[in-house]
């Protein structure tokens, strides 16, 4: 019954009609009545075996075997011209600072240095006292004028108490407020000082 299976599938003849699968079943089938014995086979069909080995064959050549080549041109999209003169002005802007913060910077430092408590710093302040010392000298003219003792030490004396006794109130006041401009300008400085980095940070993002 085996040489009978081999000639049947020497002439490939299917095993698609009835009792063909019977007959596979018999050929194999021992009649001492042991097991039936089969064997796979994992190669693939003699007929594909050479296009195989040529698909390989060119596979290494073209794929394994070919150096790889990438695109010469740029693979980004390049910036519009908006977004170019938008970035170098945001640059130039970022390396050149803006003077209105050192200008700010360098007034709270006067500020902080109590350049303005000194009442020769504020310009209105000679018109006060030319103010004051017009309002006063009669008075004190008057008071030295019948003794022909104007023009003397104590004339002079006398006339610089009363100009000084008048601007106290005005001193003072100037006073007070600067030291209150001060107390703002300290309140400030921090902030400023940390301006420093801004410019700094945007070029870098």
């Amino acid at each position: 019954m085996r040489a009978l299976w081999l000639k049947y599938k020497q002439h490939d003849w299917p095993l698609d009609g009835p009792g063909d699968s019977e007959l596979a079943r018999f050929c194999f089938k021992s009649t001492g009545g042991g097991t039936t014995s089969t064997t796979h086979v994992s190669e693939p069909w003699a007929a594909q075996k050479p296009y195989l080995e040529t698909g390989f064959q060119q596979a290494q050549t073209n794929v394994l075997n070919r150096p790889l080549s990438y695109f010469p041109e740029s693979t980004v999209v390049p910036f519009s011209s908006q977004t170019e003169t938008a970035l170098g002005g945001q640059e130039q802007r970022a390396l050149q600072g803006s003077p209105l913060l050192g200008q700010a910077q360098g007034y709270t430092g006067d500020v902080l240095g109590g350049q303005y408590l000194d009442p020769a710093s504020n310009p209105f302040m000679a018109n006060v006292q030319d103010s004051v010392m017009s309002s006063i000298r009669p008075g004190v003219d008057s008071m030295f004028a019948g003794g022909g003792r104007v023009g003397s030490p104590a004339h002079a004396e006398a006339l610089s108490r009363g100009v000084g006794r008048a601007m106290a109130p005005y001193l003072f006041g100037e006073y007070g407020r600067e030291r209150g401009i001060m107390e703002s300008a300290a309140g400030r400085a921090p902030g400023l000082a940390r301006e420093d980095y801004y410019d700094p940070d945007r070029l870098a993002a």
